[in-house]
């Protein structure tokens, strides 16, 4: 028997969800599954197993539920329309076909409720921050915090509350502040009018000091000096003196010392003709450092 049946559930990034509760007598593994392929540059780095389907005896009717772990018989989470694709898989034999017409036209998934709960989180801890600093540009993000390039980043790094947590705390204890960007432990984070990014340290793969040189009516008239730290997921370009860019990049050098440091026409076109062997010999670096 289902119960708790609301559709007053609202999501943050999608709006309003029919979200249930229910209790069974037997849940049992369906042999189906959600492969995840993770993919960088176009080829394949690893494939997992995201999720499986299982079927819950709900007195004389089958409810289909999909989830990351295996559950108990008491699940909760989001009801959608089983899918075309997925019926064709799930009764393409005989023995299934016989007991179709036994399952609820529709299925339950708990791993995007949970995953939509925390990027919701997420967002809106980056839209009150905005909203706190900047009022006005947080707006265009209050409707969807999922497609903040940060809130993505975020939320693949782990638990996302906890994750927040601890990137709110270096944010106000650190004293490394350079423009928009502010350094910290484990953290690069930028906070500008328009803009909201995070990075980390474990994620960087290049480093490097640009110089400017500044000309007024064709008259030099001294240089500007950035750091510029690239990662997977993007890159920040971070302005000082001369004596902070070194210093950035030494620290930089610190945290995360199997990334390459310095600039040369070599190191440019690997990165840029090939980057998925860049990266491999970054990982490869990593690995040994970590390793000891």
């Amino acid at each position: 028997m289902l119960y708790h049946f609301s559709k007053n559930f609202f999501c943050p990034c999608h709006g309003f969800r029919y979200y249930i509760k229910t209790i069974g007598k037997e849940i049992v593994k369906t042999g189906l599954q959600e492969i995840t392929i993770e993919k960088r540059s176009g080829y394949e780095e690893k494939r997992s197993v995201s999720a499986e389907y299982y079927a819950l005896l709900l007195g004389e009717k089958i409810l289909l539920v999909k989830s990351s772990s295996k559950p108990s018989t008491i699940v909760e989470g989001e009801i959608s329309p089983i899918p075309f694709d997925l019926r064709l898989e799930l009764f393409d034999s005989p023995e299934m076909k016989e007991i179709e017409n036994y399952f609820y036209p529709f299925y339950l998934e708990d791993t995007i409720f949970k995953f939509d709960g925390y990027v919701g989180i997420i967002g809106i801890i980056v839209f009150l921050f905005l909203f706190t600093k900047y009022s006005f540009p947080a707006f265009k993000y209050i409707s969807n915090p999922s497609k903040i390039p940060a809130v993505k980043r975020v939320s693949s790094w782990g638990d996302p509350i906890t994750t927040s947590k601890e990137i709110e705390n270096e944010y106000k204890n650190s004293k490394m502040h350079f423009g928009n960007y502010t350094i910290t432990n484990k953290y690069v984070i930028e906070v500008g009018f328009f803009s909201f990014d995070i990075f980390r340290f474990s994620d960087l793969l290049w480093g490097y000091k640009r110089v400017t040189k500044k000309r007024v009516n064709f008259i030099p008239a001294g240089k500007e000096y950035d750091t510029i730290l690239i990662f997977y997921g993007g890159s920040a370009a971070i302005g000082g003196t001369e004596e902070q860019i070194n210093g950035i990049l030494n620290y930089s050098a610190q945290k995360a010392p199997w990334a390459v440091f310095g600039y040369t026409d070599d190191i440019s076109k690997l990165f840029n003709k090939d980057t998925r062997n860049f990266c491999l010999y970054i990982e490869e670096r990593k690995r040994k450092i970590v390793k000891g």
